[in-house]
């Protein structure tokens, strides 16, 4: 797989409005861990973090690793990250309404 088409994978399987927010909560309840560059400038808040959700969900798609419910109604997989007690974090996606519109992913 391409760079480019796995840096996409992501925004290509599901919408995710307000990432910054939703990485902004992932930082709360997962483990600490610096997300940010050292030595790199970047404007975007933790770029390592969002990296890391991205090739991630990169990585269970390609391992068959997605949980779809029976109903269809929803996605899931483990983050790989986990809380300060251990406990792991799964991201959890409803199904996109407009699925099967152009354009649309299938998850949100």
């Amino acid at each position: 797989m391409s760079e480019e088409h796995e840096l996409n994978l992501l925004r290509d399987f599901a919408i995710v409005p307000a990432i910054h927010e939703k990485l902004a909560r992932l930082v709360q309840i997962a483990e600490f861990e610096d997300w940010n560059y050292k030595n790199t400038p970047t404007t975007f808040n933790r770029p390592i973090l969002h990296n890391y959700v991205q090739r991630t969900s990169t990585r269970v798609h390609e391992q068959n690793k997605i949980a779809i419910s029976l109903d269809q109604e929803h996605a899931c997989w483990n983050t790989g990250l986990v809380t300060d007690h251990q406990e792991p974090i799964f991201m959890l996606l409803d199904q996109n309404r407009k699925r099967g519109q152009e354009g649309q992913q299938p998850w949100v």
